[in-house]
């Protein structure tokens, strides 16, 4: 079974905004916001890990990869390429469709 309902989309693994959403906060899986600094200071989804996708490779340690992660972005574009990096290292990882903008909309 898997850690949530992951969908298998633009070439990568997505879950919906909804899950999250009702899911959150959560100790089953890390939440990350990929956006840059500017973006994350003018709002993001309280008690989400900040690693900015252009500092990727820098601060992946961060993130406890016994654990999940949902990866988070504006609108989903910068998520599926932090995910498929996350998956590639064998990290189970899911973008959130439609970024903080559908979470917020």
């Amino acid at each position: 079974m898997s850690w949530a309902p992951i969908s298998n989309s633009n070439n990568s693994q997505e879950v919906s905004m909804t899950w999250v959403k009702s899911n959150w906060p959560s100790d089953a899986f890390q939440l990350v916001d990929c956006r840059e600094q500017h973006e994350w200071d003018s709002g993001h989804i309280e008690g989400a890990l900040f690693i900015p996708l252009s500092q990727w490779d820098t601060h992946i340690h961060k993130l406890d990869p016994s654990k999940p992660v949902v990866v988070y972005c504006r609108s989903g574009v910068r998520s599926l390429r932090a995910t498929n990096h996350l998956l590639q290292q064998g990290q189970q990882a899911a973008s959130m469709t439609g970024g903080i903008l559908a979470f917020n909309g």
